[in-house]
């Protein structure tokens, strides 16, 4: 039976002025995910964190109907660009314990997060060997029952090289009165987070960097609220038979919010220790240098992840 699962924990999770934490067990997830046919296939995942007692539910979920490698066709509740198959837009392969703004910000507030759960359907594939795209339709961040859903998701990254890709991508919407959300009691709020990707593998190193540019109309509806966002990330792997055992990483992330009045910009520095293939533990320490509404900060933490 096609059945993984994952435990995460935390021995120690310490922000400024606040005390540590010692989450021995953070979250708890299970996995089901294979074909069924020579077309079909599937993914489930339930998940429970500490910080909210364990109530396990359904995380993520989704089919797939392969007719090629260049067209599949899929329904799911997942992150917007679950499918991808780089480091940049999704939280479900990221190296870093804290997320970056691309990914965790919900900048303006018309939509959630581009790393959280929407429902939508899409179509994706790889050209040529060298062109990824993926065109999707879907509903607002977090909104379960997929009420009017106006969103359109949009996504390409070529291979320049086998190790080096360049990108783009576009989530655009409306949060509408109809949809039920609470962030668009008052009006229609539209919103956009378009921007550019790379990757590039030179020997033992990565390097990935995102631009993005968040739009949301205000509350009412009547002004549009614009903020940047730069995230860079650098990364190394001490190698041996071939598998990766040491992992030291460098990312800054740097953000605006309240139309672009304020820039928030967090230093993370991390080495990763893999113990064996699907055992890991990760040390963080993230700078936050904050602006206006948001003082400065640290976090240091200390994650155990173990997967079988």
């Amino acid at each position: 039976f096609p059945i993984s699962a994952a435990l995460v924990a935390r021995p120690y999770d310490k922000t400024k002025g606040n005390k540590a934490k010692m989450e021995a067990l953070h979250e708890l997830e299970l996995y089901i995910a294979g074909s069924f046919g020579e077309k079909w296939s599937g993914f489930l995942e339930f998940a429970g964190e500490a910080g909210e007692d364990f109530n396990a539910g359904v995380d993520h979920g989704q089919v797939t109907y392969s007719v090629s490698p260049q067209l599949n066709f899929q329904i799911a509740m997942g992150p917007t660009f679950w499918s991808d198959p780089y480091d940049t837009l999704t939280h479900m392969r990221r190296l870093t314990v804290g997320e970056s703004s691309v990914i965790g910000s919900a900048f303006g507030g018309a939509d959630g997060p581009v790393g959280e759960n929407r429902q939508y359907v899409s179509v994706n594939g790889r050209l040529a060997n060298k062109l990824f795209y993926s065109l999707g339709f879907g509903s607002l961040i977090d909104n379960p029952e997929g009420i009017d859903p106006q969103t359109f998701m949009g996504r390409v990254a070529y291979d320049v090289t086998p190790n080096i890709m360049f990108g783009g991508f576009t989530v655009n919407g409306t949060c509408s009165i109809a949809s039920g959300s609470p962030d668009c009691e008052l009006a229609n709020r539209n919103f956009s987070r378009s921007g550019l990707d790379f990757q590039a593998d030179v020997n033992h190193w990565r390097f990935t960097g995102v631009l993005m540019q968040a739009k949301d109309d205000d509350i009412d509806g009547m002004n549009k609220e614009t903020n940047n966002v730069m995230t860079g990330r650098v990364t190394y792997a001490f190698q041996k038979d071939y598998r990766p055992v040491w992992v030291p990483y460098f990312q800054i992330d740097r953000h605006e919010q309240f139309d672009g009045t304020e820039s928030i910009t967090d230093s993370t520095i991390g080495l990763i220790r893999f113990f064996d293939e699907n055992i890991k533990g990760t040390l963080e320490y993230t700078n936050t240098n904050g602006d206006g509404t948001t003082p400065d900060d640290y976090r240091l933490v200390f994650q155990l992840a173990a997967y079988f």
